[in-house]
């Protein structure tokens, strides 16, 4: 609990310390980074996975070339990783990420990453004790399955990182920055993301199967920031998922509340597959890519009137798992 208005900082203290967890324990920061050009579109995943057995815990770095659909997974002994309580300061090896940045000297088998950047003027998602977080009042449930936090909707970037030994300038780019941790990923679920609509803003939309002590439910999360203002949509916050599509080449959700409707359409393309918790193991198992495009509209539920529309096409999306279990599968 005294973690609970601190989710962008290390959750799994108790687990970390024993250097093992009965029933496994994950937990990972998802860090995107988009050059101004929007030519180079990296993900560093750094987390934890700690194991029942000792030997199989461990600290990592997953890197994701959004581009070229690249990926590696890098593995350090969990002793490597280390990190602040009560803020998000943390680092594995020689390696430090946090709220104002990050300092890399990875090296792996596909991937050599060294340089510093620097995150300017994120946009940070509310924590408040009715709400603290994206989760709503479920961050207070003991028992989920998979926790998520919402750390930065949007910020600049500043800094350049050699990659391969080429010079990646991302001065002036974009970043963004959530995270996930819990015993494993749902069972399904749709993801997608993007801060580089034409107008200034970002977005946010999950669904997904939550277990419960009653059996399951589908539950989802949206959060639309444009204009200095957020809006969310969740289970908790009363509003209604009143369609989720899938087919081979698209995704469709629409979501209502009292006031608003929102509706969100993605094509999807190819990317690479991640490692993702899995029971007792890191597998596999997250398909995601960075180049996705993503268009929505808000309007007012009463009258129709259009509020809001815009389109990207630098889209990340995972749609993942038994698909029928959440959304309409159209092939």
């Amino acid at each position: 609990m005294s973690h609970i208005y601190y989710p962008d900082s290390f959750q799994g203290s108790s687990a970390f310390k024993k250097g093992s967890s009965p029933r496994a324990y994950f937990e990972g920061w998802y860090l995107k980074h988009v050059s101004s050009d929007r030519k180079h579109r990296f993900a560093l995943i750094p987390g934890v996975f700690i194991a029942p057995r000792k030997e199989d815990s461990h600290a990592f770095f997953q890197v994701l070339d959004g581009m070229n659909a690249r990926y590696e997974y890098i593995r350090f002994p969990l002793e490597e990783f280390h990190y602040k309580k009560k803020q998000f300061q943390a680092g594995i090896s020689h390696n430090r990420f946090g709220n104002n940045g990050l300092s890399l000297d990875l090296k792996g088998k596909t991937f050599e990453i060294q340089g510093e950047l620097n995150y300017l003027n994120s946009v940070r998602f509310p924590v408040t004790w009715k709400s603290p977080g994206i989760m709503g009042p479920f961050a207070y449930t003991p028992f989920m399955e998979c926790y998520h936090g919402l750390v930065s909707l949007d910020h600049s970037l500043e800094g350049a990182l050699s990659i391969n030994g080429r010079n990646v300038d991302f001065t002036g780019g974009k970043g963004y920055i959530e995270k996930d941790w819990g015993r494993n990923f749902p069972s399904a679920y749709i993801w997608m993301q993007s801060n580089h609509f034409h107008k200034e803003g970002s977005l946010f939309a999950s669904a997904a199967k939550i277990p419960w002590v009653t059996g399951s439910f589908r539950g989802f999360i949206l959060a639309l920031y444009f204009d200095n203002r957020l809006i969310r949509f969740a289970t908790y916050t009363g509003a209604t998922l009143k369609e989720v599509k899938v087919s081979s080449k698209q995704v469709w959700m629409t979501v209502e509340d009292s006031r608003y409707r929102l509706e969100i359409e993605s094509h999807r393309s190819s990317g690479a597959v991640l490692m993702a918790p899995y029971e007792k193991a890191m597998i596999e198992r997250v398909s995601e890519t960075m180049t996705a495009s993503i268009s929505f509209q808000l309007s007012e539920k009463k009258s129709g009137t259009i509020l809001l529309e815009d389109t990207t096409e630098i889209g990340a999306l995972e749609v993942q798992g038994d698909l029928p279990q959440i959304a309409t599968v159209l092939d």
